[in-house]
């Protein structure tokens, strides 16, 4: 826990927003980037591509998001 001094939080508050907003973009990204390799994978093994399914599962993707948070 990191005590903020009063009248202070203005001051931080911008570079809360802009690490916030690195972080969201970077996890959009490699979200995008893991679909599609997804439907890649599927597509390069002859599955057509009308008959390509993607899991909406948690475990897949809470595994596959933990990963883009350490890349």
């Amino acid at each position: 826990v990191i005590f903020v001094p009063a009248s202070c939080a203005g001051v931080i508050q911008p570079c809360d927003v802009g690490l916030q907003h690195f972080y969201k973009n970077h996890n959009c990204l490699a979200a995008t980037k893991y679909i599609i390799e997804l439907v890649q994978t599927q597509i390069n093994t002859a599955i057509p591509p009308n008959e390509v399914k993607l899991s909406i599962l948690l475990p897949p993707f809470g595994n596959a998001s933990a990963e883009w948070v350490v890349h």
